[in-house]
C-alpha cells in the first residue's frame, strides 16, 4: 500500500530490519503518477488544510487522517511542506512556500 504523508520519523522504521533508507526526490507528476497507478493507497496527513493542498497537487482528493505511518506496511511518499504556518482554512500555498515530492525505501542489507 502507498501511504502518503507530510512528513518522516524515525518510528515509521523496524529498527531491527533497516539498514538504510533512502528519500528519492520525485516530481509531483511522477507522485500523482505513483499515486493513481497504485492498486492501492492511503492518506496519511493529519492536518486538513495540508492534506487538501497535496491532494490539489496531485489531483486527487486526500483526506485528513492522524494515523500512523510504517515503512514495513508499504511505499511511503513524503509530500515535504517549506514555508510559513499555513493559515486556517488555507486553500493554496502562501507566497513562498513549496510542497517537494519523496518517494521513501528502507533498505534492507543492500
Amino acid at each position: 500500500m502507498l501511504q502518503i504523508t507530510n512528513a518522516f520519523s524515525l518510528s515509521m522504521l523496524d529498527p531491527e530490519n533497516v539498514t538504510s533508507v533512502a528519500f528519492i526526490p520525485i516530481s509531483s507528476t511522477e507522485a500523482h503518477h505513483q499515486v493513481i497507478t497504485s492498486s492501492e493507497w492511503k492518506s496519511l496527513i493529519g492536518h486538513a488544510d495540508t492534506a487538501r493542498i497535496v491532494g490539489d497537487l496531485l489531483h486527487v482528493v486526500l483526506p485528513a487522517d492522524r494515523g500512523s505511518a510504517r515503512l514495513a506496511d508499504g511505499e511511503i511518499l513524503v509530500a515535504q511542506y517549506a514555508g510559513p504556518r499555513l493559515p486556517e482554512g488555507a486553500t493554496k500555498l502562501p507566497a513562498g512556500a513549496t510542497i517537494k515530492f519523496f518517494r521513501v525505501q528502507q533498505l534492507n542489507g543492500e
